[in-house]
């Protein structure tokens, strides 16, 4: 797989906690993404957080640590997170709007 064709968002390799990362539900619960300042984090979520689009609130330490973990998780380096991420910051809506 290239780096072009590798999704932050895959939570295949990502293991899901016993309970949610919010509200501490043990049932129905799906590892999600999330995208924060400093990288795409993965985290357990009950359906409920989910439906009511619950997000974290982290520290820039915690954001940091999470998606230093989930980087192990894709098998990728920060600096390749970043640089996918300023990828789709790039050549996002925003540079389709800007060739029109």
């Amino acid at each position: 797989m290239t780096a072009t064709e590798l999704d932050l968002d895959d939570t295949s390799s990502c293991n899901p906690a016993s309970k949610c990362s919010l509200c501490n539900a043990r049932g129905q619960l799906s590892v999600k993404t999330a995208t924060t300042l400093v990288g795409v984090i993965c985290l357990t979520l009950c359906a409920g957080c989910v439906a009511a689009g619950r997000s974290p609130r982290l520290s820039p330490a915690q954001a940091a640590v999470m998606s230093l973990e989930h980087c192990q998780h894709l098998g990728i380096t920060a600096d390749a997170m970043a640089e996918l991420m300023a990828a789709a910051t790039r050549d996002g809506p925003a540079a389709t709007e800007a060739t029109r």
